[in-house]
């Protein structure tokens, strides 16, 4: 099984995203579950849906909203997308106070606002456990809705049972438009192995298009360590799982030492983003501790390892409007890198547009690879810079031990 435009094995050491740890906020103890998407040109980690309040309604306790209907392709922008003129939300609710209390069902929400502030649910869940299988009539958990070819598909993990030491599961139902789904007659599509790692859970499904084939990105749990795994198929129906994770647990007190799990994926500058949640035992100085107790906080990996913060053009990032023949460009250093690092080498790269830029077209500027530590105020020493003409560059750099590391572009 090729996996290796999937992987992603540089791990971020520090979390992304912690708790703010205020008394009575929703992120008091930990954060949960990434959902990373683009819109508006920004990129997002969440968004926003309450529980409804308006009277007792299936949902009326709690929201865990997990997906919203997005671009399929792994190595796109991962830009939401809309159906029938309105961006979609799948979550899941449970009907008891507490942590994940009663059999949860899966809704969907909708929102015609550009914001993603103001959404509107269908009235009745799409999906029940009593409706389903043995192997889900404990709960429904997280879900993924994706749209290929006319057919919506919505991908979700549950439990056999509510109490006691259960199973989860990964199944698929189909719709033609949002409302009346039918469950797939050979769930659940991702089953658990037996003695392996992921012989409890098969959970948490993040699936995306690369190339001419699907990538089902999950967690499996052996009842001792939540790890990152991927499956393949090319029917979107018919799934095969690579044997080992790709994504393990940390040593030590690494942010991710006892759980690396539930994954969210997207491209950004032509590096692939695995986001996932990440536990630890709970530390002195920690923002947030969850009720278990642990740390749990958002964490990252990278295809690509990562190095290299802001690109400044004359001080300012992205700046329109210069008037200055031979501009000076700067990058910083991220606040991650061990001490010990040293830049041996840079290269700088400037182009008329973006596209150029990224597939190696560069026609204003290659500095070639420059033996030097130095990383601010670098002139520009290309062509002649025409008026009304916007530029784009980019900096790869060489450490002392001979890794390499691209930035962004700029």
């Amino acid at each position: 099984m090729d996996i290796a435009t999937c992987l992603t094995p540089y791990k971020w050491k520090k979390p992304v995203l912690v708790g703010s740890g205020a008394k009575g906020a929703f992120d008091s103890h930990a954060v949960d579950c990434p959902f990373v998407f683009r819109h508006n040109d920004w990129q997002h980690l969440s968004t926003i849906l309450t529980r409804n309040e308006e009277g007792i309604t299936w949902d009326s306790r709690n929201i865990a909203g997990t997906w919203i209907l997005r671009d399929n392709d792994m190595h796109g922008p991962g830009c939401l997308k809309k159906w029938n003129g309105k961006y979609w939300l799948v979550y899941h609710s449970y009907p008891g106070d507490g942590y994940e209390a009663g059999s949860a069902k899966i809704g969907l929400a909708w929102t015609e606002d550009d914001n993603l502030m103001n959404w509107n649910r269908l009235e009745n869940p799409i999906l029940v456990p009593e409706d389903g299988g043995e192997w889900e009539k404990g709960r429904l958990y997280k879900e993924c809705l994706l749209e290929y070819e006319g057919t919506f598909y919505l991908f979700y993990n549950a439990k056999d049972k509510d109490e006691g030491a259960w199973t989860e599961q990964t199944g698929l139902a189909t719709s033609k438009n949002l409302v009346q789904w039918t469950r797939y007659e050979h769930n659940p599509v991702l089953q658990v192995t037996p003695d392996a790692w992921d012989s409890g859970f098969v959970s948490d499904p993040c699936v995306l298009r690369d190339g001419s084939r699907w990538t089902m990105f999950y967690f499996g749990f052996n009842y001792k360590a939540a790890q990152e795994g991927i499956a393949q198929s090319d029917n979107l129906l018919d799934w095969r799982k690579y044997e080992e994770p790709i994504i393990k647990t940390g040593e030590g007190n690494a942010i991710d030492s006892v759980f690396a799990h539930k994954p969210s994926v997207i491209t950004h500058n032509g590096v692939l983003y695995h986001f996932y949640t990440a536990c630890r035992r709970p530390m002195e100085g920690d923002a947030t501790c969850n009720i278990f107790p642990e740390s749990r906080t958002i964490a990252v990996a990278t295809s690509l390892p990562l190095a290299i913060g802001s690109l400044r053009t004359e001080g300012r990032p992205n700046p329109i409007g210069l008037d200055e023949p031979a501009p000076r460009l700067s990058w910083s250093f991220l606040e991650q890198m061990p001490v010990a690092f040293r830049q041996k080498a840079y290269r700088i790269q400037v182009a008329t547009s973006c596209a150029r830029l990224m597939n190696g077209d560069v026609d204003a500027w290659d500095s070639g690879i420059v033996g030097s530590g130095d990383h601010t105020a670098i002139p520009y020493a290309g062509t002649v810079l025409q008026p009304r003409q916007r530029y784009y560059w980019k900096v790869n750099i060489e450490d002392e031990q001979g890794t390499q590391y691209d930035s962004v572009v700029a």
